[in-house]
């Protein structure tokens, strides 16, 4: 099993003068064209973080959210945008060919501890392996995929 781990901001730039904070309060009363702006500006932060993550074709997310206060917070509002940021960021950068249920297979949240110089979202990804090889990973992914069971 591997496990690497990146860290997101709690805020990225929305624009020069004004940051976003990820939180889906915030996201659900945003313009999509503000949207779309944010949702690169958060790919370009973490594409450094992102090679590491080369090889890794499916997985868990395990997001822990370090406030920077004691300040009572809602944990899904600021995982769930961070989960669906960081999954289009990792579809970007070519590390997952799709955010769905076959390559993520399990999304887990957690408080973490006040960190006042510090804030953010540490994100580990647990992989069951990794790829390194080419003609390995599009084995892989020319496999067929199963029937769905019956939830």
């Amino acid at each position: 099993m591997i496990t690497q781990i990146a860290i997101s901001p709690l805020r990225v730039a929305q624009s020069k003068k004004k940051d976003f904070l990820i939180n889906l309060n915030v996201f659900r009363n945003t313009h999509y064209r503000t949207l779309s702006t944010v949702k690169k500006n958060y790919t370009a932060h973490m594409m450094p973080q992102l090679k590491k993550f080369e090889g890794i074709l499916e997985g868990e997310l395990v997001l822990t959210v370090f406030p920077k206060t004691r300040r009572k917070y809602d944990l899904d509002n600021i995982c769930s945008v961070t989960t669906k940021f960081f999954q289009d960021a990792m579809v970007e950068a070519g590390i997952i060919p799709d955010d769905n249920m076959e390559y993520i297979t399990k999304v887990t949240f957690l408080h973490g501890s006040v960190d006042k110089d510090n804030p953010r979202v540490e994100i580990e990804v647990i992989s069951p392996e990794t790829y390194n090889n080419t003609k390995e990973i599009n084995k892989i992914l020319n496999k067929p995929i199963g029937d769905i069971p019956n939830v």
